[in-house]
């Protein structure tokens, strides 16, 4: 999309966006009714943005407890360690310390050779893009991008899949990672609340037979799976997890990372994997218990709360 007041140029946008200091300014003429709309849309009003505020209240006889615990837990170690050994623990630490505040002697430092900045190569990755609605090929960026293009040419002939696909590209690189990534917006609240259950067990449901390939119980696809990929993931957006989602929300991203000689494999297991799965029932149970039991960690975790 174009900058707001951009001229349509290549770059305007992104120009845009990162011109903090003029945005700022912008900002700056806004009037308090501008202000209040944006509150009521996106903070405080109850209809659009319906929330739940936890008010965390520190307790004075928590504090206590704490105290007084650890100071029973000093006593009861300086009995157990006795006067000599409460001594002796002492000069331990105070040695230690005075040891890891030896300075590095100057002459080590020196003897690491500072490498040349001009002679270190940048990882170069080529990108193509394809267009499958309009039945293109684009190169994009890197010195194999051209080469990449005609490879893909010459392996579609004239058979474009309609579906938007990049491939990047990275010379010497031993491993695939191929990645899908699917929008939600289509689904229903059920639906999305019911998604990170499926992300969380993906890996570990039985197969039905299709032509993509036979039928298989669980525990084949976790054996296979763990003999083909090095990495694999599904989540909803680009690092998502459990109990929160990624960036790019309004996508649901199936990632599988393989050998280089085994790429032709990762697609097949991504499109078995959203085409074949059987929800077994007891395979969803042991993914339900497994998200509660983690729920006490995430409790824990303040900022991610």
């Amino acid at each position: 999309p174009k900058a707001a007041g951009g001229s349509g140029t290549p770059g305007a946008s992104l120009k845009a966006r990162l011109d903090r200091p003029a945005q700022l300014s912008k900002l700056l003429e806004w009037k308090a009714d501008q202000w209040v709309r944006v509150c009521e849309r996106w903070m405080l009003g109850a209809s659009s943005s319906p929330r739940v505020t936890v008010i965390g209240t520190p307790s004075k006889a928590c504090g206590k407890k704490l105290q007084s615990d650890d100071a029973s837990r000093i006593e009861a170690q300086k009995k157990a360690l006795g006067e000599k050994g409460c001594k002796e623990a002492a000069e331990a630490v105070k040695r230690a310390e005075e040891e890891n505040e030896t300075d590095t002697p100057e002459e080590l430092e020196k003897s690491f050779q500072l490498p040349d900045v001009s002679k270190i190569r940048l990882i170069d990755v080529s990108t193509v893009k394809v267009d499958g609605g309009k039945g293109t090929i684009q190169s994009v960026y890197g010195e194999d991008a051209g080469r990449l293009k005609d490879m893909l040419q010459s392996a579609s002939g004239a058979s474009i899949p309609e579906m938007s696909m990049q491939f990047d590209h990275v010379t010497g690189a031993q491993f695939v990672e191929c990645q899908v990534m699917l929008p939600v917006d289509g689904l229903s609240v059920e639906q999305l609340e019911l998604l990170p259950l499926w992300c969380d067990v993906a890996f570990e449901l039985p197969l039905a037979a299709s032509d993509l390939g036979p039928a298989m119980d669980y525990e084949s696809v976790v054996g296979a799976l763990t003999d083909i990929t090095v990495d694999k993931h599904c989540s909803v957006g680009f690092g998502g997890g459990r109990f929160g989602v990624g960036s790019a929300p309004n996508m649901l991203v199936v990632s599988m990372k393989v050998e280089k000689s085994r790429y032709t494999e990762a697609p097949l297991w991504i499109a078995r994997m959203l085409t074949d799965t059987t929800f077994d029932v007891e395979r969803l149970k042991t993914a339900v218990k497994r998200i509660l039991n983690d729920v006490p960690n995430s409790k824990r975790d303040g900022s991610g709360l």
